[in-house]
């Protein structure tokens, strides 16, 4: 709204011609179907859910990512599926993949979602958000795939070394595989790059404990609390 523009008040025409006339057109219309999903998971209010869809579908011309929008409000799954099994993943840019697969994990496709982000990191290897949401997706199959979500992980913590999320997520999948030297190493790194980073103080108490260090990981434990005062899970 700083920039004379809200898009849960103004029309989406309106909203649409705005961004189409920017420079970065391409870069605001995938920052909008972002915050359409984050937004699935923040908001009950069916109007404010749609608008940043509603808008990008306005402003975008391409017929792919109007399918996959209307799929997406539609809640169809099987369509969804089926968008990811047939699409050529190398003519696909790193945000439309972004979508498809955030649109499959919200649908809990789970394991569509991660064959999709496994043959688009072929023609995106660099790509942060594609090893991390590859990362995390691994982690919510049946049973976990903790060793591929490590090295996933371990691929974004070397795209982006100062991504903390990245390597307290690392962190996790080591703790899991039993590896808990390392996952001390990652936890730490994470809260050398964020020191009031709760989760990654949380998590780092976690496997003290499970190594003994009981004093370790109440100052842990502490320093989380303080970081975040409603941390329920280091309390």
């Amino acid at each position: 709204s700083e920039y004379g523009l809200d898009i849960d008040a103004d029309a989406p025409n309106a909203v649409a011609a705005r961004l189409t006339e920017s420079a970065i057109a391409a870069e605001l219309i995938a920052a909008l179907d972002e915050w359409a999903w984050v937004r699935a998971y923040r908001t009950v209010d069916k109007e404010l859910l749609d608008r940043p869809h509603e808008v990008a579908r306005v402003a975008d011309p391409d017929p792919w990512r109007a399918q996959l929008r209307r799929a997406a409000r539609r809640g169809n799954a099987g369509e969804l599926r089926s968008l990811a099994r047939k699409e050529d993943v190398s003519r696909l840019s790193a945000s439309s993949v972004h979508l498809l697969a955030s649109e499959l994990a919200k649908a809990n496709e789970f394991e569509a979602a991660v064959d999709f982000l496994r043959r688009a990191r072929v023609h995106h290897p660099q790509d942060l958000w594609i090893n991390f949401y590859l990362g995390h997706w691994l982690t919510k199959l049946t049973p976990p795939q903790w060793d591929r979500a490590a090295r996933a992980y371990a691929a974004a913590t070397t795209i982006r070394p100062d991504g903390a999320a990245a390597w307290n997520n690392l962190g996790i999948a080591l703790q899991s595989l039993g590896e808990t030297e390392q996952a001390i190493d990652a936890y730490e790194r994470a809260i050398e790059i964020a020191p009031k980073y709760a989760s990654a103080l949380n998590n780092l108490g976690t496997v003290l404990l499970e190594m003994g260090k009981t004093d370790e990981a109440l100052a842990a434990f502490r320093r989380a609390v303080k970081a975040q005062g409603d941390h329920g899970p280091a309390y």
